[in-house]
């Protein structure tokens, strides 16, 4: 009895999350509410029941919802990366440029980084990555100490 009111519960509680905006993703929350709770319920009966673990059914949620976040975000990167593959193409198209170099913070960012790069990579851009300086502000505090000292040199 208290399985199911807490799969009620969890239902309830993921068709409130995904309502608005997130309203076309309704089926695939409940879905992952119920398969969450499913593991949950498998994964404290087999490996959790040792004297003193404690699992809740409501702790389904949480997983469908890391989930739900997950999948939201591997679509972000993966349309981001789309677009900037596009904008080499639509540029490459215009100049003939093929030569793409890959820098600033937002190269930080392991996933759009490599996904990028090999995506650039098969539609045969030659791509340039930072390989001995950080692809953020260092880079440009490097080259602001090499600017200095050419001047300094220069001028005596």
């Amino acid at each position: 009895m208290v399985g199911a009111l807490a799969t009620t519960a969890a239902i309830g509680l993921v068709s409130l999350i995904f309502s608005g905006d997130l309203a076309a993703y309704r089926q695939q929350g409940i879905g992952l509410a119920l398969f969450a709770a499913a593991a949950l319920g498998v994964a404290s009966a087999w490996g959790l029941s040792y004297r003193g673990a404690i699992c809740h059914p409501q702790d389904a949620t949480t997983v469908a919802l890391a989930v739900a976040a997950a999948a939201i975000a591997a679509r972000f990167h993966n349309s981001l990366v789309r677009l900037l593959a596009g904008a080499c193409n639509l540029i490459r198209e215009r100049t003939g440029l093929n030569l793409v170099a890959l820098s600033g913070g937002v190269m930080q960012n392991a996933l759009l980084f490599t996904r990028l790069q090999r995506t650039l990579a098969a539609r045969g851009f030659e791509v340039l990555t930072h390989t001995l300086t950080p692809p953020n502000d260092g880079s440009i505090a490097l080259g602001q100490v090499a600017v200095a000292a050419a001047r300094m040199e220069r001028e005596g």
